[in-house]
């Protein structure tokens, strides 16, 4: 939270979404979407799934075209509004449904379990290995970015509702969007749009 301000003042078109919160709500003039879902790592796969519910419902949220996904300690790709406006010209942002700074391969054994020592102690993914499909992902810490038409096939596989289920079979958000989309037959772009 502390970095919310710095944040939102290097550009007019961003928000910032978080969970922990006792309800699901859009704070305009602070430009958080505040999530009622689990905000720790374990996390993450639910809160992009209800901030991904929220962006397709909310009336505020509907000209989005694309959201980029960039995690708060990797906001340094994001020194100014210019990025962004850079990143509007380009031609594959609307090519493409699915693009990434780094896309990662299938990985090798010992992979499902490389969120141990992150996950809050005691949680479900505590000591359970993600034991799930892989494909090629847009590596979350290096940002993505999913067009509307992305952010509408991935709730026909979870929605906020599916939360208990979403728990029990996720583990990696950034693997969870890309086998989704991949069954659609959308795998990511690789572009270089930012440099840290």
């Amino acid at each position: 939270m502390a970095l919310w301000p710095t944040i939102l003042d290097r550009m007019d078109n961003i928000i910032i979404f978080c969970g922990k919160s006792d309800r699901t709500y859009f704070d305009k003039s602070s430009k958080v979407l505040y999530l009622k879902c689990n905000d720790f790592y374990e996390g993450l796969p639910e809160k992009m799934i209800c901030m991904i519910d929220q962006v397709l419902t909310l009336e505020c949220f509907k000209d989005v075209t694309h959201i980029l996904k960039v995690d708060d300690h990797d906001i340094d790709y994001i020194s100014d509004s210019s990025c962004i406006e850079r990143l509007n010209d380009r031609d594959e942002l609307w090519k493409y449904d699915y693009i990434g700074q780094t896309l990662r391969e299938v990985p090798g054994s010992g992979y499902g379990g490389c969120h141990f020592g992150k996950v809050t102690p005691g949680s479900y993914w505590d000591s359970r290995f993600y034991t799930g499909p892989f494909t090629t992902w847009a590596d979350g810490g290096s940002t993505y970015i999913l067009s509307r038409i992305a952010l509408e096939i991935i709730t026909m596989k979870y929605q906020a509702l599916d939360i208990d289920r979403l728990r029990a079979n996720e583990i990696y958000e950034d693997v969870m969007i890309a086998r989704i989309l991949a069954d659609y037959g959308i795998k990511p772009f690789l572009l270089k749009y930012f440099s840290k």
